[in-house]
């Protein structure tokens, strides 16, 4: 390899960018090896030379290389030869090889080492100043190969996280762009959709959902658009037979990189179960445990909605308050067993000998109470309460001893007739039924 004398050489390559970067000069002369080190000396690269294509072989299978200078002629294997076997061992990191040679100038020899791999030719006498800025620009290409793969992992990882996380919550997680559609689904959002991320994807999230459509004044989109996010805490989505079930949900604007539409994030979980106990504490604040009949705190809120009704001049209505006779022997004589089901056997007569919209509500112990919605006539209240107590008297249970049987006694309060408020009722219907306990199966 003739090279022409070593100039003061250009100012070299930042080492941070190159470090550990190797470079591989081949050829059979040791004195071209020892000038073209001089030559790339004060590059920031690992400098490593072979005086035979075996040799080159042989590193090429233990480096990594940026550039490979290979002469064309050497003796037992030329440079074609090595080239080609190189190539072969670096398919999947093609490393970049620079012929050099003083007289393969014809199309065919330039052709030939094309096919082998070659990028460039250098010719004879070497430029010093030109082998440094190929050199250079190998090796930076290089540096920019390596953080590409670098960020290019880097993505990937992240991906797979992303997607391990998306598959491992437990909410569902949808991602929509800037028109709305579905563009990403979770395996937690499939299920609690019922329905395949194949026909999830790509669908109008609000047509799917269940919700106000992208564009409409105050829908989640818009309100997400303008504060960055938006959550609801009590709504409900459809799943893919339409059968819709209660959320909560989160709704985040995210950067599209569009100048005017956002996209989203949309974070959600099935609250069936926070639902249902909910309403089981609702029921059990509301409703007596035994008889499932409404409670005293039920009772007067509804009287209330009704005293209201009544004073302004609409239908008036009754309360038949209700105590049962003998209760206390029956559970003395037969056990609490057997007094819990007197109980529940009088609240069942009493739901089934009044109107729907009647109010029937257990007080406590044996007392009980029966609102009659509309009712502005005594007379028709006074009906109401001998049914009941005729339906109470009838037997009830089957003891080894005959059957049972209870009594009952009965006061009747109106309103407005006897008070134009709930306390007013209530009082003259407890003072009523005290008035009679004497009078077993009366009614006042």
């Amino acid at each position: 390899m003739m090279i022409q004398p070593f100039p003061t050489p250009p100012e070299a390559l930042p080492v941070a960018s190159t470090s550990r970067l190797k470079v591989l000069v081949v050829d059979d002369q040791p004195a071209n090896l020892v000038v073209a080190t001089r030559i790339l000396q004060d590059l920031p690269i690992e400098l490593m030379t072979a005086n035979s294509g075996v040799e080159a072989l042989t590193l090429v299978l233990r480096h990594e290389f940026a550039v490979i200078l290979l002469d064309v002629r050497m003796p037992e294997m030329d440079g074609y030869e090595a080239a080609t076997l190189i190539r072969d061992h670096t398919a999947k990191n093609p490393v970049p090889i620079i012929f050099l040679t003083a007289g393969e100038r014809e199309e065919e020899k330039m052709a030939k080492g094309y096919e082998t791999g070659a990028i460039d030719f250098l010719y004879k006498p070497v430029q010093p100043l030109l082998l440094r800025s190929k050199v250079k620009l190998f090796v930076e290409m290089h540096v920019h190969r390596l953080q590409l793969a670098e960020t290019t992992r880097s993505f990937r990882e992240a991906n797979q996280r992303l997607n391990r996380l998306l598959a491992a919550v437990g909410e569902g997680v949808i991602g929509i762009d800037a028109e709305g559609r579905v563009s990403l689904v979770n395996p937690a959002a499939s299920t609690l959709l019922r329905s395949p991320p194949t026909r999830i994807q790509t669908r109008e999230a609000a047509e799917l959902l269940g919700l106000l459509p992208f564009g409409s004044a105050e829908s989640p989109w818009e309100l997400a658009a303008r504060q960055g996010l938006y959550r609801d805490d009590d709504a409900s989505f459809a799943d893919a037979d339409g059968r819709r079930f209660p959320v909560e949900y989160s709704l985040s604007a995210v950067d599209s990189g569009s100048a005017r539409k956002p996209s989203f994030v949309l974070v959600f979980k099935d609250i069936s179960g926070r639902k249902a106990a909910e309403e089981r504490l609702r029921v059990q604040a509301e409703y007596d445990f035994l008889t499932g009949l409404a409670n005293r705190l039920v009772l007067e809120r509804q009287l209330q909605v009704l005293a209201a009704r009544a004073g302004r001049g609409e239908a008036g209505f009754a309360i038949l308050f209700i105590d049962l006779d003998g209760f206390k022997p029956i559970n003395d004589q037969h056990g609490h067993a057997v007094g819990d089901e007197v109980l529940k056997e009088v609240a069942q007569r009493l739901r089934d000998s009044v109107r729907a919209s009647d109010i029937c509500a257990r007080l406590g112990g044996d007392e009980f109470a029966v609102v009659l919605s509309q009712v502005d006539d005594l007379a028709e209240a006074q009906q109401v309460a001998e049914k009941l107590l005729a339906r109470i008297s009838e037997p009830m249970l089957e003891l080894g001893d005959g059957e049972l049987i209870v009594g009952a006694s009965l006061g009747i309060a109106m309103c407005p007739l006897h008070g134009a408020s709930v306390e007013e009722v209530l009082r003259a219907a407890d003072l009523a039924m005290y008035e009679i306990k004497r009078g077993r199966g009366a009614a006042r």
